[in-house]
């Protein structure tokens, strides 16, 4: 049994993400911290219960297999897109498997 907890968003471009991976790539390490809304749609992080990462995975969905921890955010409609290139695409029989599956 595998608990987690989903934030899907659905990003306009890919600025952050790309913003992301060159701070880890410069400084080798980022903080994780909780974080409260605030009414006025702000963001009040608690950056003294950060965590201090020094690694980063970053998959493309077409990557995520039935055995990964990952398998968690792959939902049965989903379409991931898949290179052209690519013969092995593990999500597909992560697909298969989820589609199968009655829960």
């Amino acid at each position: 049994c595998l608990t987690s907890r989903i934030h899907e968003m659905n990003a306009s471009s890919s600025t952050n993400l790309n913003n992301l991976i060159n701070s880890f790539n410069t400084l080798k390490q980022y903080r994780l911290c909780p974080a409260k809304l605030i009414d006025n749609g702000k963001i009040e992080p608690y950056f003294d219960r950060a965590i201090l990462k020094r690694t980063l995975y970053i998959k493309n969905a077409w990557e995520i297999g039935e055995h990964d921890l990952e398998r968690v955010v792959i939902k049965k409609n989903d379409s991931p897109i898949i290179p052209n290139d690519i013969s092995d695409v593990p999500v597909l029989k992560l697909l298969k498997k989820k589609n199968e599956q009655e829960f």
